[in-house]
């Protein structure tokens, strides 16, 4: 009984650990350390764009306070070898995501579901819950029984590269195989059982913001560091003016295409000297000249996905940064989407694009409300830049 409180009182002390979460850069001195120019007749606003996002509450992440059920939960798990874990015990990641999703289930409560049809700490549906040992609603019994299904072949191998991750910046993708492989927690069709992004996480997966939430913020009460590249701090003000924004655009105008591996991202034609009204064209000669991130092919609507699966430490997000590259649906409704670069972003609910549009007109710039953006819902890639802009 002795040694069992030690151990509670250990995993205590883990969970009131401080942590401080990475600030970034103001963005104004990021840039004129590294010769970008900058333009900012205001001070950068610090405002979210409520619902913009199931990202926008990550500058809320804190360390969670545990119950005496998760702690519980946490000891089984951090001191039980699993022979798909080659005989291990989870690591803290792993440990992570699998509370992140249980804590959405059932709150770390034996008792949830009642008589209902999903019941237990992993809501169990009935035939599997029935064979978890009596007393059922013990939580001993069935930390037992999710042990048995975790080293049984079936999720040795459903699980996949789970039993591979022992790294934070792999968190989302932990959290995403127990909520996809193990718990099922499938909508649309259940779409891949791999991990691809946050946004297809979202889009057919239940309560996914909140199961990667939990999973985070339990890491950090670990004592992980959470670098999530997920920007949500608000609207930053600046970027470049006109006369500057104009002669961008003039340059890439007048820049000869042909025999440029980076041009002609989504598209199969390429190879005209003056092909320059697509508008992937215009965001690949960007990135190439001005950043020095990797761009991705694709169409429009692909190309910050893309970018984030080439630069897995790029920041990105809901909303607008000077010099951030877009991609959304097309005006039109061109199922291909739209996309762009951000050359200055305005405390007047507006922002500075410049653009390409396919077959209609070559590289240009325009003023675009961020309301119009959020419709067509606009969402960002923040590339590495380098000097010369």
């Amino acid at each position: 009984m002795i040694k069992h409180r030690l151990s509670i009182l250990a995993i205590t002390l883990i969970y009131i650990l401080t942590f401080a979460s990475p600030v970034s850069a103001n963005r104004e001195e990021e840039f004129s350390v590294n010769n970008i120019y900058w333009y900012s007749p205001n001070e950068q606003l610090n405002v979210c764009n409520p619902g913009s996002s199931i990202f926008d509450g990550d500058k809320d992440l804190k360390p969670s306070s545990p119950s005496e059920a998760q702690l519980i939960i946490t000891q089984f798990l951090a001191s039980t070898p699993l022979r798909s874990n080659n005989n291990q015990t989870l690591n803290n990641v792993q440990i992570a995501a699998l509370l992140g999703n249980i804590q959405q289930e059932s709150s770390f409560n034996p008792e949830a579901g009642g008589s209902g049809s999903h019941r237990g700490i992993v809501q169990w549906d009935s035939g599997r819950y029935s064979q978890i040992a009596e007393p059922r609603t013990s939580i001993a019994n069935q930390l037992e029984f999710l042990k048995s299904e975790l080293e049984s072949s079936y999720y040795a191998a459903a699980l996949g590269n789970f039993w591979t991750i022992n790294s934070g910046d792999r968190i989302e993708e932990a959290t995403f195989l127990i909520a996809r492989n193990y718990e099922v927690a499938i909508k649309n069709g259940g779409g891949s059982t791999s991990w691809t992004n946050n946004d297809d996480a979202a889009n057919y997966l239940q309560d996914w913001s909140n199961r990667r939430k939990y999973a985070l913020e339990i890491y950090m009460s670990l004592g992980g560091e959470v670098q999530t590249n997920i920007v949500c701090g608000g609207l930053t003000v600046g970027g470049l003016n006109r006369e500057r924004a104009e002669a961008l655009v003039k340059e890439y105008n007048e820049t000869p295409l042909a025999g440029n591996e980076w041009m002609f991202a989504g598209s199969s034609l390429g190879g005209s000297p003056t092909f320059h009204y697509n508008c992937t064209t215009f965001s690949s000669w960007f990135v190439h000249v001005y950043t020095n991130s990797k761009y991705n092919m694709g169409n429009g609507i692909q190309v910050v996905a893309n970018m984030i699966a080439a630069n897995p430490n790029m920041g990105y997000g809901p909303d607008p940064r000077p010099y951030a590259i877009f991609s959304g649906n097309s005006v039109s409704g061109n199922s291909a989407g739209h996309t762009g670069v951000v050359l200055a972003v305005y405390d007047d609910g507006t922002m500075l694009i410049a653009e390409a549009g396919w077959n209609s007109y070559n590289g240009r710039v325009k003023i675009m409300n961020l309301s119009e953006a959020q419709r067509l819902n606009y969402h960002y890639a923040y590339p590495e830049m380098k000097g010369g802009l």
